[in-house]
């Protein structure tokens, strides 16, 4: 009974493994060929590299494989792109690590592969970001903290009045000493002496006297 039951489930299965095997594949199955170097043209972007190319008029590949390796870590990355793909954009570059080597490799429907073929490429700056590593928690005590009492004495409306009062009086009166001058009027002029003649002198001394006045 046992093997009446068995000999259906290996029939079955050897015939699931005939049409895995005789599965027919489709795409491209000729022999691979990548593009060249020249094909290949870039872009720096603001923290990014466009890469391009215009896709093959005949089919030379399946798929393409682009990798490189980010020097930032240190990794090898590789992104898949199909045969109707013509450009790539790579992001999270950075302008000051140079050029970056991009391995371009084509392959066909099989998974065969071509000869790779390397294109060098920069960054654009990439626009300036700031991120948050880590939080510490701060605990205040009542001796840090303060607040404005409003018992806070502000100089009385009167006494700021006399105080513009005193410095508008001082200001005026420093301008009217500048601005006044001294009348010759006012200066006391010096008197002179009228020396006498005594009569018991000579007309001569006279004379001198009166020449000396002039004087």
């Amino acid at each position: 009974m046992i093997f009446l039951f068995a000999l259906p489930v290996m029939m079955l299965l050897a015939s699931c493994t005939d049409n895995i095997t005789n599965m027919d594949r489709t795409g491209y199955l000729g022999e691979p060929k990548t593009l060249t170097a020249s094909e290949i043209r870039s872009e720096a972007l603001p923290g990014q590299i466009k890469l391009y190319w215009s896709a093959p008029v005949a089919t030379t590949y399946e798929y393409m494989k682009v990798s490189y390796v980010n020097p930032a870590d240190g990794r090898r990355l590789t992104q898949v792109v199909s045969r109707h793909t013509s450009e790539l954009l790579i992001s999270n570059t950075l302008q000051k690590y140079g050029d970056y080597t991009f391995t371009f490799q084509a392959y066909n429907a099989d998974g065969t592969a071509a000869s790779p073929v390397e294109v060098k490429a920069r960054s654009g700056k990439a626009p300036a970001s700031y991120a948050e590593r880590s939080r510490t928690r701060v605990t205040l005590t009542a001796s840090q903290l303060s607040t404005l009492s409003t018992a806070t004495r502000r100089p009385s409306s009167t006494r700021v009045g006399r105080r513009h009062k005193s410095r508008y009086r001082n200001t005026s009166k420093s301008i009217s000493m500048k601005n006044t001058r001294i009348s010759p009027s006012n200066t006391p002029r010096a008197t002179r002496e009228t020396p006498t003649v005594s009569p018991h002198r000579p007309t001569c001394s006279s004379a001198t006297t009166a020449r000396t006045g002039r004087r």
